[in-house]
């Protein structure tokens, strides 16, 4: 932004001018960052109010259901039924993900060791089913420096991103995730990297889109990564991700390190 000032000798004739130059990059990126939270915050608010509404009667329609199917002599009403049940299910499971994604999360922005992030996450995700069988393997760049994110929204979206790698690695007995950090110049690139099913070239322009899911049916709601997205533009972040079918899949999340700041990672 410039502010231009004309310049004029005593009779008023004019001379030429002075500017005067603000940066004001910081202050931009700080209001979509704001911009970008209040959005989130209106579709929490919108889930929470679609699961309260969707959440009473899919439970009178549960019950019915079982007790028609336990009343039910009848193999083709029984097996009818049952596909019911299964779709009442599905319904159930993206009603409790919305109920997660609308739950309050402190966005208290500050001075973060994303190493200490990945660290709790690791604890968090040990002996989740999804991962427990699998192997996984730490990277972590030392004395990296602080970024200026909420961690405990970053460590939502590496808890998103390791459960997802588990769900793309099951069935593997050889199933393998490698988490790195590296510092490229004023970017430090967190990777999550996995040798599970991978993604289809034609869903990777998709893959951060709302309830668009590779799983299979009545395995994921298409939210995460949906989710993930917008907080990672929301902290001056980019999130990438490389993948084919069946060559794994790699996630790198690209955050700006905090400037001014020489004290590093004491790890």
């Amino acid at each position: 932004r410039r502010t231009r000032t004309a310049i004029r000798d005593e009779r008023g004739n004019y001379l030429g001018s002075s500017v005067i130059a603000h940066d004001i990059t910081e202050q931009r990126r700080l209001e979509q960052q704001l911009i970008q939270s209040e959005k989130l915050s209106a579709v929490g608010q919108l889930a929470a109010g679609i699961a309260h509404e969707v959440g009473s009667p899919l439970t009178a329609i549960s019950s019915l259901a079982q007790l028609l199917y336990e009343r039910s002599d009848d193999e083709w009403n029984r097996d009818k039924l049952k596909m019911i049940r299964e779709q009442i299910d599905r319904i159930s499971r993206i009603v409790r993900e919305l109920v997660n994604f609308s739950k309050p999360i402190s966005t208290s922005i500050g001075e973060v060791s994303i190493n200490k992030v990945i660290e709790e996450a690791m604890q968090i995700v040990r002996y989740d089913k999804r991962l427990k069988h699998f192997k996984i393997k730490l990277d972590l760049f030392p004395h990296l420096p602080f970024i200026r994110i909420s961690f405990d929204q970053m460590l939502q979206v590496l808890i998103n991103i390791l459960l997802n790698a588990g769900d793309a690695m099951e069935g593997k007995k050889d199933g393998e995730i490698a988490v790195s950090t590296r510092l490229v110049g004023e970017k430090i690139i967190v990777s999550i990297i996995d040798n599970g099913v991978g993604i289809p070239k034609e869903s990777l322009d998709r893959i951060f889109e709302p309830f668009f899911t590779t799983k299979k049916a009545g395995k994921g709601t298409g939210l995460g990564l949906w989710v993930c997205y917008n907080i990672i533009k929301g902290f001056a972040g980019d999130i990438i991700v490389e993948s084919e079918s069946n060559q794994g899949t790699a996630f790198h999340i690209i955050l700006p390190v905090l400037k001014n700041l020489d004290e590093p990672d004491n790890e």
